[in-house]
Protein backbone atom coordinates (compact mmCIF):
# COMPACT_ATOMS: atom_id res chain seq x y z
CA UNK A 1 0.00 0.00 0.00
CA UNK A 2 2.73 2.58 0.82
CA UNK A 3 4.49 1.88 -2.50
CA UNK A 4 1.29 2.15 -4.53
CA UNK A 5 0.43 5.48 -2.89
CA UNK A 6 3.95 6.94 -3.20
CA UNK A 7 4.60 6.75 0.55
CA UNK A 8 7.64 4.49 0.75
CA UNK A 9 10.10 5.54 3.45
CA UNK A 10 7.50 7.64 5.29
CA UNK A 11 6.76 7.25 8.99
CA UNK A 12 3.74 8.30 11.08
CA UNK A 13 4.12 11.00 13.72
CA UNK A 14 3.00 10.74 17.34
CA UNK A 15 0.99 13.26 19.35
CA UNK A 16 2.12 12.89 23.00
CA UNK A 17 -0.71 15.07 24.32
CA UNK A 18 -3.45 12.99 22.75
CA UNK A 19 -1.33 9.82 22.92
CA UNK A 20 -2.30 9.15 19.33
CA UNK A 21 -0.47 8.05 16.18
CA UNK A 22 -0.75 10.56 13.32
CA UNK A 23 -1.30 8.75 9.99
CA UNK A 24 0.77 9.42 6.89
CA UNK A 25 -1.12 11.42 4.24
CA UNK A 26 -0.74 10.81 0.51
CA UNK A 27 -0.61 13.54 -2.14
CA UNK A 28 -4.26 12.84 -2.85
CA UNK A 29 -5.18 13.46 0.80
CA UNK A 30 -5.67 9.80 1.78
CA UNK A 31 -4.70 9.04 5.38
CA UNK A 32 -2.76 5.78 5.54
CA UNK A 33 -1.50 3.43 8.23
CA UNK A 34 0.47 0.34 7.24
CA UNK A 35 2.73 -2.08 9.10
CA UNK A 36 5.48 -1.16 6.62
CA UNK A 37 5.68 2.33 8.16
CA UNK A 38 6.74 0.77 11.47
CA UNK A 39 9.48 -1.46 10.10
CA UNK A 40 13.10 -0.35 10.03
CA UNK A 41 13.54 -2.30 6.80
CA UNK A 42 10.57 -2.54 4.43
CA UNK A 43 11.82 -5.97 3.31
CA UNK A 44 11.52 -7.44 6.82
CA UNK A 45 8.92 -10.17 7.24
CA UNK A 46 6.39 -9.73 10.04
CA UNK A 47 5.97 -13.18 11.60
CA UNK A 48 3.31 -12.82 14.26
CA UNK A 49 0.81 -15.13 15.86
CA UNK A 50 -2.85 -14.22 16.36
CA UNK A 51 -2.68 -12.16 19.59
CA UNK A 52 0.06 -9.89 18.22
CA UNK A 53 -1.87 -9.38 14.98
CA UNK A 54 -4.99 -8.46 16.94
CA UNK A 55 -3.00 -5.99 19.05
CA UNK A 56 -1.63 -4.27 15.95
CA UNK A 57 -5.05 -4.07 14.30
CA UNK A 58 -6.53 -2.67 17.52
CA UNK A 59 -3.84 0.04 17.56
CA UNK A 60 -4.35 0.87 13.89
CA UNK A 61 -8.04 1.44 14.53
CA UNK A 62 -8.18 2.81 18.07
CA UNK A 63 -4.82 4.53 18.64
CA UNK A 64 -4.60 6.47 15.36
CA UNK A 65 -5.85 10.05 15.16
CA UNK A 66 -7.98 9.48 12.08
CA UNK A 67 -9.99 12.67 12.49
CA UNK A 68 -13.04 13.14 10.29
CA UNK A 69 -13.16 10.55 7.51
CA UNK A 70 -15.39 9.98 4.53
CA UNK A 71 -14.65 6.25 4.75
CA UNK A 72 -12.30 3.96 6.64
CA UNK A 73 -11.16 1.27 4.20
CA UNK A 74 -9.33 -1.76 5.59
CA UNK A 75 -7.43 -3.86 3.06
CA UNK A 76 -7.37 -7.44 4.32
CA UNK A 77 -5.75 -10.64 3.05
CA UNK A 78 -8.11 -13.15 1.43
CA UNK A 79 -9.66 -15.94 3.43
CA UNK A 80 -11.00 -16.37 6.95
CA UNK A 81 -7.91 -15.76 9.08
CA UNK A 82 -7.41 -13.73 12.26
CA UNK A 83 -7.43 -10.34 10.55
CA UNK A 84 -11.04 -10.25 9.26
CA UNK A 85 -12.28 -11.85 12.48
CA UNK A 86 -10.57 -9.13 14.53
CA UNK A 87 -12.06 -6.38 12.37
CA UNK A 88 -15.54 -7.90 12.69
CA UNK A 89 -15.21 -7.87 16.48
CA UNK A 90 -13.78 -4.36 16.68
CA UNK A 91 -16.12 -2.67 14.18
CA UNK A 92 -19.40 -4.58 14.45
CA UNK A 93 -21.35 -1.69 12.88
CA UNK A 94 -19.20 -1.42 9.76
CA UNK A 95 -21.05 -0.64 6.54
CA UNK A 96 -19.97 -4.00 5.24
CA UNK A 97 -17.45 -6.05 3.32
CA UNK A 98 -16.48 -5.87 -0.35
CA UNK A 99 -15.45 -9.23 -1.78
CA UNK A 100 -12.89 -9.12 -4.61
CA UNK A 101 -12.44 -12.16 -6.83
CA UNK A 102 -11.09 -13.18 -10.21
CA UNK A 103 -13.39 -14.89 -12.75
CA UNK A 104 -12.16 -18.49 -12.59
CA UNK A 105 -14.03 -21.12 -10.59
CA UNK A 106 -11.03 -22.00 -8.38
CA UNK A 107 -10.99 -18.44 -7.00
CA UNK A 108 -14.76 -18.50 -6.52
CA UNK A 109 -14.49 -21.47 -4.16
CA UNK A 110 -12.58 -19.27 -1.69
CA UNK A 111 -14.98 -16.40 -2.27
CA UNK A 112 -17.94 -18.50 -1.16
CA UNK A 113 -16.09 -19.41 2.04
CA UNK A 114 -15.31 -15.75 2.69
CA UNK A 115 -18.94 -14.76 2.14
CA UNK A 116 -20.16 -17.42 4.58
CA UNK A 117 -17.56 -16.22 7.09
CA UNK A 118 -18.71 -12.61 6.78
CA UNK A 119 -22.33 -13.61 7.35
CA UNK A 120 -21.45 -15.74 10.38
CA UNK A 121 -19.69 -12.84 12.12
CA UNK A 122 -22.72 -10.62 11.53
CA UNK A 123 -21.45 -8.27 8.85
CA UNK A 124 -23.13 -7.35 5.58
CA UNK A 125 -21.66 -8.21 2.20
CA UNK A 126 -21.86 -5.00 0.17
CA UNK A 127 -21.17 -6.90 -3.02
CA UNK A 128 -18.66 -8.62 -5.27
CA UNK A 129 -16.03 -7.03 -7.54
CA UNK A 130 -14.51 -9.09 -10.35
CA UNK A 131 -10.85 -8.24 -10.91
CA UNK A 132 -8.71 -9.28 -13.92
CA UNK A 133 -11.90 -9.42 -15.96
CA UNK A 134 -10.82 -9.61 -19.58
CA UNK A 135 -7.99 -8.02 -21.53
CA UNK A 136 -8.40 -5.82 -24.60
CA UNK A 137 -5.80 -6.88 -27.15
CA UNK A 138 -3.88 -3.79 -28.35
CA UNK A 139 -3.30 -5.41 -31.75
CA UNK A 140 -6.66 -6.88 -32.77
CA UNK A 141 -8.92 -4.88 -30.45
CA UNK A 142 -10.76 -7.99 -29.26
CA UNK A 143 -11.40 -8.86 -25.62
CA UNK A 144 -9.47 -11.92 -24.42
CA UNK A 145 -10.77 -13.64 -21.29
CA UNK A 146 -7.54 -14.93 -19.76
CA UNK A 147 -9.20 -16.08 -16.54
CA UNK A 148 -12.62 -17.18 -17.82
CA UNK A 149 -15.54 -14.75 -17.87
CA UNK A 150 -18.34 -13.48 -15.60
CA UNK A 151 -17.42 -15.74 -12.67
CA UNK A 152 -17.88 -12.93 -10.16
CA UNK A 153 -21.14 -11.81 -11.75
CA UNK A 154 -22.54 -15.33 -11.81
CA UNK A 155 -21.51 -15.92 -8.20
CA UNK A 156 -23.23 -12.70 -7.13
CA UNK A 157 -26.44 -13.78 -8.88
CA UNK A 158 -26.29 -17.30 -7.42
CA UNK A 159 -25.73 -15.96 -3.90
CA UNK A 160 -28.27 -13.10 -4.24
CA UNK A 161 -25.58 -10.45 -3.77
CA UNK A 162 -24.93 -7.18 -5.58
CA UNK A 163 -22.44 -7.31 -8.43
CA UNK A 164 -20.42 -4.11 -8.10
CA UNK A 165 -18.56 -4.29 -11.40
CA UNK A 166 -15.60 -5.67 -13.33
CA UNK A 167 -12.02 -4.39 -13.45
CA UNK A 168 -10.21 -5.39 -16.68
CA UNK A 169 -6.56 -6.31 -16.95
CA UNK A 170 -4.86 -3.03 -17.80
CA UNK A 171 -1.09 -2.97 -18.52
CA UNK A 172 -1.01 0.69 -17.44
CA UNK A 173 -1.85 -0.21 -13.82
CA UNK A 174 1.50 -1.86 -13.07
CA UNK A 175 3.89 1.00 -13.97
CA UNK A 176 1.57 3.52 -12.29
CA UNK A 177 1.46 1.49 -9.07
CA UNK A 178 5.24 1.02 -9.15
CA UNK A 179 5.61 4.82 -9.36
CA UNK A 180 3.16 5.39 -6.50
CA UNK A 181 0.48 6.95 -8.69
CA UNK A 182 -3.15 5.83 -8.10
CA UNK A 183 -4.71 4.79 -11.37
CA UNK A 184 -7.86 6.83 -10.74
CA UNK A 185 -5.69 9.96 -10.93
CA UNK A 186 -4.43 8.98 -14.39
CA UNK A 187 -5.81 8.82 -17.92
CA UNK A 188 -5.65 5.02 -18.09
CA UNK A 189 -8.36 3.24 -20.06
CA UNK A 190 -9.64 1.31 -17.04
CA UNK A 191 -10.35 4.39 -14.89
CA UNK A 192 -14.01 4.33 -15.91
CA UNK A 193 -14.31 0.74 -14.66
CA UNK A 194 -12.97 1.76 -11.24
CA UNK A 195 -15.30 4.76 -11.14
CA UNK A 196 -18.30 2.55 -11.95
CA UNK A 197 -17.41 0.19 -9.10
CA UNK A 198 -17.13 3.16 -6.71
CA UNK A 199 -20.51 4.50 -7.83
CA UNK A 200 -22.12 1.11 -7.20
CA UNK A 201 -20.52 0.82 -3.76
CA UNK A 202 -21.74 4.28 -2.74
CA UNK A 203 -25.25 3.53 -4.00
CA UNK A 204 -25.33 0.26 -2.10
CA UNK A 205 -24.24 1.61 1.28
CA UNK A 206 -26.62 4.57 0.99
CA UNK A 207 -29.67 2.33 0.51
Amino acid sequence: VPKMLGLEGKHPDYDPQKEKIIPVVSKEGVKVISMEFLLQNADDAVIWRGPLKMGAINQFIGDVEWGKLDFLIIDLPPGTSDEPLSIAQMIPRADGVIIVTTPQEVALLDVKKSINFVKKVGLQVIGIVENMSGFNCPYCGKEINLFSKDGGKNAAEALSLSFLGSIPIDPEIVPLADKGKPIVSSQAASVSAFEKVIENILAKIQE
